[in-house]
């Protein structure tokens, strides 16, 4: 590894893993290894030598991954302590290049985000003191724009705010093992998903819908009665939204909606009868 041959070089050198100090001049290599060292314990010419392998980083994003990181990884206390907090998980189909650019988008609609380059496609974007609710259309419409500007694909994940507590580094682990298991198997092209999403999308796997019976499953092969059942849910039992939505007429969408509950005895006007419907759609969504 490149840090190890740098020790050899540099014996000064300080991990990233280390507590940082404002003090020490930062870098990172190419395979995103971070490191510090002290100027006044190095030369001019070493300095130089240190720029051509390494790229310096900013001591503010130097200050805000290691707080974050060793707080969750290293069960390190930190100070000081911001009363609320959010995670934003984001994973790219290759390498974010365009580091600076996520950087500055992101900082226009969240509270002082910190990034953690867990590698050079994954990690997260902490948000202190976070609005109670995520600003996810603005989010979604960013990473459409950085889809579209830099060919890469970005999937971001919205965490649950968290109030900072004795438990608060469990729930956040918690967190990151829900968005592992869901990762690897979202649909492609989708850009975001909130918790509640992830939340469902991992119970998904495990349905079974055998419960359901024929009538339904039939109504549901048809892609326009799908279509319409699934975005009438999506928006809150509303007729006229729904017809909005999908640029109908709104007498076509209800005629759809009157059909599948005639076809099936399940009135998927009231919340509880639909949600177990639209499970089924996003389950077979997902397997189809």
């Amino acid at each position: 590894m490149m840090l190890e041959k740098l020790k050899q070089l540099f014996p000064h050198l300080i991990e990233a893993n280390q507590p940082y100090s404002d003090e020490l001049l930062w870098f990172e290599t190419d395979e995103k290894e971070m490191f510090g060292i002290q100027p006044t314990l190095i030369s001019e010419r070493e300095l130089e030598l240190l720029k051509l392998i390494a790229t310096p980083i900013k001591m503010t994003e130097r200050k805000n991954i290691g707080k974050w990181y060793a707080y969750i990884y290293e069960n390190k206390e930190m100070t000081p302590v911001p009363k609320a907090v959010r995670f934003f998980y984001f994973f790219s189909n290759r390498p974010i290049e365009e580091r600076e650019l996520l950087t500055n988008t992101m900082e226009g609609v969240m509270n002082e985000p910190a990034f953690v380059w867990l590698s050079d496609q994954h990690g997260w974007i902490v948000e202190e003191e976070p609005n109670a609710t995520a600003e996810t259309e603005e989010i979604k419409q960013i990473i459409q724009t950085i889809t579209a500007d830099f060919f890469i694909d970005l999937s971001v994940f919205v965490g649950q705010m968290h109030q900072m507590g004795a438990d608060t580094r469990d729930s956040i682990l918690r967190e990151i093992q829900l968005v592992e298991a869901i990762q690897p198997i979202i649909p492609k092209g989708q850009e975001m998903m909130t918790f509640s999403e992830m939340f469902v999308a991992f119970y998904l796997d495990s349905l079974s819908t055998n419960f359901f019976s024929n009538n339904v499953k039939e109504l549901l092969t048809e892609t326009e009665i799908r279509t319409t059942i699934k975005t009438f849910i999506e928006q809150n039992l509303n007729v006229s939204q729904t017809a909005k939505k999908l640029f109908m007429h709104r007498n076509s969408v209800q005629y759809r909606i009157d059909k599948f509950i005639e076809g099936t005895g399940i009135d998927i006007r009231q919340f509880k009868e639909a949600i177990a419907v639209y499970l089924y759609i996003l389950y077979k969504e997902r397997i189809d």
